[in-house]
């Protein structure tokens, strides 16, 4: 080959290289434009509309300070402005973090929920819900207002020094340190359980206690569910609080120990690909009567609202931890049957 046809040969391939970046570029800019609009959350399609509000309660005997997200059915007819996805400074903060979804659009995320709508009359059953790790309850919305829009108060536990950032009402920010049970030993894995195990309970106390719910709980009534780290420490959480009933786990590793019984009737777990062997053999091998299923197209983040906020970019879902499935429809299952094992309690 002469050195001209050489040339020729490498200019049609930086040629033919250039156009595939200006059509991926095209094809990203029609992506973002798209999807530059407001993100909706899916309609809770329950009965009852659904009101939300933060709780800044602080534990002395353990010097902890918790926020505390709390949906619950509201008297309908409410007419407040609708919460924010996730409120003010700790909104901007989440956002920054929140790639691919630009920091404008996540800011933006309508929900169904009345920030601080009157409480609907009538008693109502309690559901703990504990987040993954790194997570805050906030990023469970859609199943904490579908639960709470069929009559759950659902008490959503942010543990301080876990989520990546906790922003309280005066003003003081606590960063969090994302802890791997995989990387770390025993013995820190036991501390974090012990910690968030201890916030569910608090958390369970002080709502007890709160004068705008005390006397419309069904303190017979208490469940607890939880997300990866979130799930594994619920079951931690229905051995020690003769409190809570039920506990399900959505997706986690096996942290549970095998020393101690299981106190309640049941428990179940829902995960994605396949159960962890450990909680199959518990499940097996415990008079408590469990079940499981499992969502082989699924994956981990699915079970948080990462599965139907929409990306910037045209991200594979593997990349965000999301498989091949409707993630509106996969959280309405959830829900499904979360309501179905809560409502024998």
């Amino acid at each position: 080959m002469t050195r001209r046809k050489l040339l020729r040969l490498v200019v049609a391939v930086f040629g033919l290289v250039a156009v595939g970046i200006l059509a991926l570029l095209v094809v990203i800019c029609v992506q973002y434009v798209r999807n530059d609009r407001p993100i909706t959350l899916p309609v809770a399609r329950g009965p009852h509309a659904v009101g939300r509000m933060l709780r800044d309660w602080k534990d002395p005997k353990r010097s902890r300070e918790l926020m505390i997200f709390v949906w619950y059915p509201a008297l309908s007819g409410a007419t407040s402005p609708h919460s924010q996805y996730i409120p003010g400074r700790w909104g901007e903060l989440e956002a920054e973090k929140m790639l691919p979804i630009p920091a404008k659009r996540f800011q933006e995320i309508q929900v169904n929920a009345i920030e601080e709508a009157p409480l609907s009359p009538g008693s109502m059953p309690v559901l703990i819900m504990m987040p993954g790790m790194g997570r805050n309850p906030a990023h469970y919305t859609t199943l904490a207002e579908d639960l709470a829009s069929f009559g759950y108060v659902v008490v959503g536990v942010t543990p301080t020094g876990s989520s990546t950032a906790v922003i309280f009402p005066d003003g003081h920010e606590v960063e969090g340190r994302e802890f791997d049970p995989a990387v770390d030993d025993i013995a820190k894995t036991q501390e974090y359980i012990d910690t968030w195990a201890g916030d569910a309970s608090f958390a369970l106390d002080q709502l007890t206690d709160d004068a705008f719910f005390k006397h419309h709980l069904r303190l017979n009534q208490v469940g607890v569910f939880g997300h990866s780290f979130g799930g594994a420490v619920a079951v931690h959480v229905l051995q020690r609080d003769r409190r809570v009933s039920r506990a399900a786990v959505l997706t986690a590793n096996f942290l549970a120990s095998r020393s101690r019984a299981l106190i309640s009737p049941s428990w179940f777990s829902l995960a994605v690909d396949a159960i962890d062997p450990e909680w199959r053999t518990l499940c097996d091998s415990d008079p408590a009567g469990c079940t499981t299923h499992e969502f082989p197209n699924a994956r981990h983040m699915n079970f948080s609202d990462a599965g139907i906020l929409p990306s910037r970019f045209p991200l594979p879902k593997f990349v965000l931890m999301l498989g091949d499935v409707d993630g509106a429809a996969f959280l309405r299952d959830v829900s499904d049957r979360l309501q179905g094992f809560f409502s024998k309690m």
